[in-house]
């Protein structure tokens, strides 16, 4: 299979171009995972889809995504009630809040 991919070079620079994006995904997905509480988790998610997805605003950034407890979850790797108990205590902390209509006002920094 590599002796043939070798012959069309250019089709396997499109492979691997296609793949480091989705390896690096991976790769941070792996980091978040072995962190200590899910708090961190969720900090360190959410500025990951802030950098990708947000907007700085004065008072914070703008997060206008519409996840569930049960995705974020998903891309944490903790159950959706220890999601929902972990975003209430960033809530109390003043390190978000709801943006009307969608999302989050994230005041913590970027990752």
């Amino acid at each position: 299979m590599t002796a043939r991919l070798a012959r069309v070079p250019a089709l396997l620079i499109a492979l691997l171009e296609r793949e480091l994006p989705r390896s690096r995904r991976t790769v941070k997905r792996c980091v978040i995972g072995q962190l200590g509480t899910t708090e961190e988790r969720l900090r360190v998610e959410l500025s990951r889809l802030a950098a990708r997805w947000g907007s700085e605003r004065a008072d914070g950034t703008a997060l206008p995504l519409a996840l569930t407890h049960e995705t974020l979850g998903h891309l944490i790797g903790v159950r959706r009630p220890a999601v929902t108990t972990a975003l209430s205590n960033l809530t109390r902390a003043g390190e978000k809040e709801p943006l009307p209509g969608a999302g989050w006002l994230l005041r913590f920094t970027r990752g």
